[in-house]
């Protein structure tokens, strides 16, 4: 089944008359395994709008009575580390004694029951919550008054959107060092070991002494977004792969006399 799909892929990619990518990794793949040039892959990155950047009024019951808070937002499935994030939050807490940290997951997906659990087994219960799936406007009032965010991702070639909603709200995040996160956020997070859960905590626990690190990283996060990662920058190779597509097959269908 599995040479079977790379037929399929290959075969896909070799008939497209131009292929997206949403990062460098994923064109690599599509070079590598397609076989085709590196000029007919561009890559469009997913960001967000600059019209939507900038931090809010902080919405101090949103800490919960927590002198600091940390966040995690998005889908929360079987493959997005949830589990790592909660064994650093336990050390933190019970190993460490940091225990004046509020830690909020908002979102949704198949592993929050999952997480739910770990959470009353190991007696996070006071500092770890669930909202479940919050608006926009609640999302971003909730990254205007954290402290810091987490992305405990450890698949390579996944673009971190949890840290690019982190990076457009100026908010510095802890993440493992893989290699779309470490394109993406270097420069605005702090990147500890692959799978490395007590330096996780570790970095959590500097980040949340040190605001002045923490402002720090996240302008260069907000920086980063603005100039080079927000849907405003991607969309210009994207419509000009579309613009230069559609005229190609405007000239093929008039005889080679474009309109």
């Amino acid at each position: 089944m599995y040479r079977l799909l790379r037929r399929f892929e290959r075969a896909s990619l070799r008939t497209a008359d131009h292929v997206m990518a949403v990062n460098a990794s994923v064109r690599s793949v599509a070079i590598d395994r397609g076989g085709i040039g590196s000029d007919r892959v561009t890559v469009v990155g997913n960001g967000p709008w600059l019209a939507d950047l900038g931090t809010r009024a902080a919405q101090p019951a949103l800490r919960r009575g927590y002198p600091h808070l940390c966040v995690l937002v998005g889908m929360m499935g079987p493959q997005d580390g949830i589990d790592l994030a909660l064994a650093a939050i336990d050390h933190l807490v019970n190993k460490m004694g940091r225990t004046d940290t509020a830690f909020t997951f908002a979102g949704i997906g198949d592993y929050v029951p999952e997480a739910e659990r770990f959470v009353e087994e190991h007696g996070l219960a006071a500092w770890v919550s669930f909202p479940g799936w919050l608006t926009r406007d609640e999302v971003y009032d909730l990254l205007s008054t954290a402290d810091v965010g987490l992305e405990p991702n450890l698949e390579e070639f996944v673009t971190p959107v949890k840290a690019m909603e982190y990076m457009a709200f100026g908010l510095p995040f802890v993440a493992f060092d893989v290699a779309e996160t470490r394109i993406i956020g270097e420069g605005a997070s702090e990147l500890v070991p692959t799978g490395d859960v007590v330096a996780f905590a570790e970095r959590i626990d500097a980040l949340v002494r040190n605001p002045e690190r923490r402002a720090e990283l996240g302008a260069a996060g907000e920086r980063a977004v603005r100039q080079r990662h927000s849907w405003d920058r991607q969309q210009v190779p994207y419509l000009a792969v579309v613009e230069r597509l559609g005229h190609r097959k405007h000239v093929t269908a008039v005889g080679g006399t474009a309109a």
